[in-house]
């Protein structure tokens, strides 16, 4: 079950961390995984030269390159202007406006995700490795209260697991545009066995209260879940650093 769970993180992150991937980078990661072959991860890209129409878009130079958005991922070509998959992600708060897009030299050994991997592993991974990120390097500086952080623990039975000295904290991170939605989906965070957990969280991004103030309030009018709290990604980050000052004073 660890080797499986271990190959589960790998290929997750690096579907989140390469949304465009090089053949030989695809080989070097999973030459050494025990439960997926290089070509299972192969058949989750397509070349991008077979769509290089939908792709390719000049610089202010006037030399084509393809384009990524750190939170929507590879751009593609519509109405002759570069757009998002999933527009709803980025709106108002996208980093074209802050920084810009990366631009990705073309290669005829470069591939980008399947449209359908794009939708459902890599943009909502973006926020679930992003705090992920965040937590380890928070641990590191508070080990003696936090224990360890677990990425997708279970394959995936909630999506971060943390580890503190007296307690263990679920963590689930949900997006959706509309929070009425978001609210009536939520169910109780699975917590058997090892997944067992003493505090249960469903974290939302921050950009999302930007674009609608009451979208938190929203969600847990929505929700039917008990015992859960519902928050955005802000709130949590301060709750566990509240939670390991408290442990330092001795508290709980």
């Amino acid at each position: 079950m660890h080797g499986a769970h271990s190959d589960y993180v790998t290929l997750r992150r690096f579907i989140i961390e390469h949304p465009f991937a090089l053949q030989r980078e695809i080989s070097h990661v999973f030459s050494q995984t025990n439960y997926l072959h290089v070509t299972q991860v192969q058949d989750l890209y397509m070349k991008t030269s077979q769509i290089a129409d939908m792709l390719r878009y000049a610089d202010s130079a006037n030399d084509p390159k393809y384009w990524l958005c750190d939170r929507c991922g590879p751009l593609r070509i519509k109405n002759s202007h570069l757009e998002s998959v999933k527009s709803s992600v980025c709106e108002k708060n996208c980093p074209k406006t802050q920084g810009g897009w990366k631009a990705v030299h073309p290669s005829n050994q470069l591939g980008v995700l399947r449209k359908g991997v794009h939708l459902r592993v890599f943009i909502p991974g973006v926020p679930e490795l992003s705090l992920f990120n965040w937590l380890e390097e928070y641990q590191r500086k508070n080990q003696n209260w936090i224990k360890g952080i677990v990425l997708w623990p279970g394959i995936d039975s909630y999506d971060l697991q943390v580890k503190f000295i007296d307690s263990v904290w679920a963590v689930d991170i949900k997006d959706h545009r509309d929070p009425y939605k978001l609210g009536e989906s939520l169910t109780r965070i699975y917590g058997e066995g090892n997944m067992r957990w003493d505090h249960g969280y469903y974290v939302y991004p921050d950009y999302r209260e930007k674009q609608r103030p009451d979208y938190g309030d929203v969600v847990r009018q929505a929700s039917q879940t008990k015992g859960i709290h519902i928050i955005s990604e802000e709130v949590f980050k301060q709750r566990v650093i509240s939670k390991t000052k408290s442990l330092k004073k001795g508290g709980s």
